[in-house]
């Protein structure tokens, strides 16, 4: 909105000759201390003409405009009105556009505490300003006056008020609302601004890490490269402990064997001595028999003896000294025979040795004294043996031959 123009008009002294001498004189100075803006000073001079001629509208009206200067507008308004009273019609005019200026004044001093007064001299002021552009249409000064307080006239309304309180209202919305968005965007740019960052040190991070890596690898191929030629022909070495089993399990393992083993051998001792009985057993028949032969087929007309039966020491000593006979000149075939003989009796005995139950995939004890014989025989002999389990018992055919 425009400035509203304000100046008030003062009339020069030479725009009339109703003064006399002294007045003019007066009017004269105080017209100098007007355009100095010592307006006191001025009132005070243009009093002195009025002294002389209280009617004069030309003292009137600077004086009411001094005052008006002076911020003393109810008194300036009355000067402005003795003024008019001149009935000139110039003067009238410039009197009438400045008690506007001076209501105006008058009521934006009242606006904000009393506005119905404030109303009433806004609408006092137009009126004047109207009468002003009656007189001189061409005072563009007093239309554009005339307008701005029509216009302040109805932005005083409550009406107004409560519009005007509206768009204030909604002016510190918009202003919130804009600073709620740029302080969300300032928040965003410096989020997007801190993950940036963190990419970048990532990003630094992970060439720090490989650039590392590649000089690892380059000082490894260095160190190849520097001890290549000693190097060849050695043998790869193997990680400590590789191939090989823990000691624990291999103790477990071995003392389980070595306890198997121990088993097998108190077994197999025990089939030793059954057949070393079986064996003698049946030497001591063989000798017997050779000596019954030998006693009854023998020359010298030795006589037979007795029928009853010898006695077990005499037997003994009989059969020992029939087989330290034997052996003196035993020839290879009857050695080999014997030797058959012996071992199908230890076989047999063990095999036809009742058997506990047996878990799939193991022997019984009497299987692993028949294998170790059998072993045995195989070192002795020079011939395999096969082991056998023995037969489920079934029950035989009826015979029919």
């Amino acid at each position: 909105m425009a400035r509203i123009v304000l100046a008030a008009f003062f009339i020069s002294v030479f725009l009339t000759a109703s003064l006399s001498a002294s007045q003019k004189e007066d009017v004269k100075k105080g017209n100098v201390l007007y355009n100095g803006g010592n307006y006191s000073a001025a009132i005070k001079e243009y009093e002195k003409a009025l002294s002389e001629k209280p009617g004069s509208a030309i003292a009137n009206f600077n004086t009411g405009a001094a005052l008006y200067k002076d911020k003393a507008y109810s008194k300036s308004i009355d000067y402005f009105n003795k003024a008019i009273a001149s009935a000139e019609e110039d003067i009238i005019q410039k009197a009438d556009y400045n008690i506007g200026n001076a209501l105006y004044r008058q009521g934006e001093a009242k606006a904000k505490s009393d506005f119905k007064k404030a109303k009433e001299l806004y609408e006092t002021a137009l009126k004047y300003y109207k009468r002003a552009i009656d007189l001189d249409p061409a005072d563009k000064d007093a239309k554009f006056n005339y307008e701005f307080v029509l216009r302040r006239l109805e932005e005083l309304s409550p009406t107004f008020q409560m519009k005007k309180e509206e768009e204030k209202k909604d002016q510190q919305k918009q202003d919130q609302q804009q600073q709620q968005d740029k302080q969300q965007k300032d928040q965003q740019q410096k989020e997007d601004q801190q993950q940036k960052d963190q990419q970048q040190q990532q990003k630094k991070e992970e060439q720090q890490e490989q650039e590392k890596e590649q000089k690892q690898e380059q000082k490894q191929q260095d160190e190849k490269s520097k001890g290549g030629g000693g190097g060849e022909g050695q043998k790869e070495q193997k990680p400590q402990g590789e191939g090989q089993e823990p000691q624990g399990a291999k103790g477990e393992e071995e003392k389980k064997d070595g306890g198997k083993e121990e088993k097998d051998k108190s077994q197999a001792g025990k089939g030793q001595e059954e057949e070393k009985a079986e064996e003698s057993k049946g030497k001591e028949e063989q000798q017997k028999e050779d000596q019954e032969k030998k006693e009854g087929s023998g020359a010298g007309g030795e006589q037979e003896k007795k029928d009853e039966p010898a006695t077990e020491e005499e037997r003994k000593k009989e059969a020992f000294g029939a087989g330290q006979k034997e052996e003196e000149a035993p020839s290879a075939a009857e050695e080999e025979d014997k030797e058959s003989k012996a071992e199908e009796k230890a076989g047999l005995a063990v095999y036809q040795a009742p058997q506990g139950e047996v878990k799939p995939g193991e022997m019984t004890e009497q299987e692993a004294k028949m294998l170790l014989e059998g072993y045995k025989g195989e070192e002795a002999t020079g011939r395999s043996v096969k082991m056998r389990r023995k037969p489920i018992d079934m029950p035989e055919p009826a015979r029919d031959w």
